[in-house]
């Protein structure tokens, strides 16, 4: 549902309007940005030809980890088909990368889109990290969040990307969890998508929302606390975000959530949390009474 606080849509036809993008993807030896390593990276440089994407440029190649991060984990081989021979003999070095990506994006603004990015940000936030630079981009917009506004839960059983290409006929041929073809497939939907987003007209009576109280319920895993949700009362009712699971839901089954704006509310506690990503530190419980149109 589009409303005047739609945030992605707001943020693409900025990205529309700086023109140049770019889709990425990367492949990693685990889960843990500080803890494992980039061995693929791949990206697309795209432009915007009016709301129309277009393919500018393309980029590919492997990393070798280091000796620490060697030899690869059986499951990263398994499910991406690199193996330890093929980042030792093919993959460059971390500062080589940095240095490559670096002149990829030349004189442009870093305004980024890739499918679930904010996983992929990170990893090149760590990676520019170690070579003691910041990773600053200026727009992420990530393609995943655009699908779940554009594709009812009726029509899908998932948003993995997998799912969302069978669902537009992209998956002939295409061998998922290597970051050239995902990258690759990530830009066709998006492709798709971001027009259908940057045409859609705005809902003339946005509905009105009242978020009375938040709060969040954590646990502990590996002696680090992680929120599993992050509750919200409102003047529609109660309403919840699962950490987990990446979506929100309703404790009543008759709030229609494509009513609201699940992006608007992600700002919302994102804001008032004062945090950057949801999920990392335990958030205080707030009360007041905060209007907004969702």
């Amino acid at each position: 549902m589009s409303s005047k606080f739609n945030f992605l849509k707001q943020d693409l036809t900025a990205m529309t309007q700086d023109k140049d993008f770019f889709c990425f993807d990367v492949e990693t030896t685990g889960l843990s940005p500080s803890d494992n390593r980039i061995i693929q990276l791949s990206m697309i440089h795209g432009r915007f030809e009016g709301i129309k994407p277009v393919e500018i440029d393309r980029m590919n190649f492997y990393i070798n980890p280091g000796k620490g991060h060697l030899p690869l984990p059986d499951k990263i081989v398994d499910l991406t088909g690199i193996t330890t021979e093929t980042v030792m003999n093919q993959g460059i070095s971390e500062q080589e990368a940095v240095q490559r990506i670096q002149n990829f994006f030349v004189e442009y603004k870093i305004n980024l889109t890739g499918w679930n990015v904010s996983f992929d940000c990170k990893f090149l936030t760590s990676l520019y990290a170690r070579q003691l630079l910041e990773f600053e981009p200026n727009l992420v917009v990530d393609a995943m969040q655009i699908a779940k506004q554009r594709i009812p839960k009726t029509e899908i059983k998932n948003y993995k990307l997998i799912t969302v290409a069978e669902n537009f006929h992209l998956d002939d041929g295409i061998s998922f969890h290597d970051s050239m073809e995902d990258t690759h497939v990530t830009f066709l939907i998006f492709n798709i998508l971001s027009q259908e987003l940057l045409e859609e007209e705005e809902n003339s009576e946005p509905l009105q929302l009242i978020v009375y109280k938040m709060e969040s319920w954590s646990h502990f895993y590996s002696q680090t606390s992680m929120i599993k949700r992050i509750y919200l009362d409102t003047s529609v009712g109660s309403i919840f975000y699962d950490q987990y699971k990446d979506e929100f839901g309703a404790k009543s089954k008759e709030l229609d959530l494509d009513m609201i704006d699940s992006n608007y509310l992600m700002e919302f506690m994102l804001c008032f949390t004062h945090t950057t990503r949801i999920g990392v530190n335990s958030i205080q419980e707030w009360k007041g009474r905060i209007e907004f149109d969702s």
